[in-house]
């Protein structure tokens, strides 16, 4: 066949076996291409995910199970890229971990340092003596200080930074993509057998290989006559 849908199509038909198979590709953009595509298309330029979501629209492939779940750049769809934690306040970079004290009294979070007077262990807020670490106070697990507008947090932000255009995201703004194989569906079978030049008989077909009702009468009334 001429048309790189239908060379897809015969080729899988031929090999009732075989299917549309993942590779994982660092050097490529995406990550994940299917090599056999690639093949097949020679020169003409596909887009692997693009035509095979439209192939298992039309019914003429089906998806597999589930091999990878991947995360995209919003902006030109890499898959490299860098996840950091940053301030909620200024979203800089430069953050460090600050130790901290948990007043019990008054429930007071800040720096150990806003603590300490005069050698002993007082909560700035409510003067209450810290003695025993458990019953008076506690250490946060975690507790972040911004060396930029010098917040204090608890949890920093995810930010999601693409390496190759140097946008920035929202881990929830990324695209998902969901890595499966892909085989020939029945339907797809029924077009190889019927042959590619002879779409009017595919054409009446919907999606779940059924004739519609018209159709399926003016078929009738032609064999009764017959």
């Amino acid at each position: 066949p001429e048309r790189f849908e239908e060379r897809v199509l015969a080729w899988l038909w031929s090999r009732p076996s075989s299917r549309l198979e993942p590779g994982l590709d660092t050097d490529f953009r995406e990550l994940y291409r299917y090599p056999l595509l690639d093949v097949m298309a020679a020169e003409e330029p596909i887009n692997d995910m693009v035509w095979l979501n439209l192939m298992a629209e039309q019914g003429w492939l089906e998806r597999g199970e589930l091999i990878d779940r991947i995360r995209l750049c919003n902006r030109c769809s890499s898959g490299r890229l860098n996840y950091v934690d940053v301030c909620p306040a200024c979203r800089a970079l430069d953050i460090t971990r600050q130790p901290s004290l948990h007043c019990f009294t008054c429930g007071h979070v800040a720096p150990q340092e806003h603590f300490l007077k005069d050698g002993l262990m007082i909560c700035p807020n409510c003067l209450s003596r810290l003695r025993h670490i458990g019953s008076d106070y506690d250490r946060p697990l975690e507790n972040y200080r911004c060396l930029s507008c010098q917040n204090f947090f608890v949890d920093a932000e995810v930010e999601a930074r693409c390496l190759e255009c140097g946008e920035h995201h929202e881990p929830n703004e990324l695209k998902v993509r969901e890595i499966r194989p892909h085989q020939l569906s029945e339907r797809g079978r029924l077009r190889c057998r019927q042959g590619f030049a002879d779409q009017g008989v595919t054409e009446a077909f919907g999606r779940l290989n059924l004739i519609p009702v018209p159709t399926f009468h003016t078929l009738l009334d032609w064999e009764i006559q017959q």
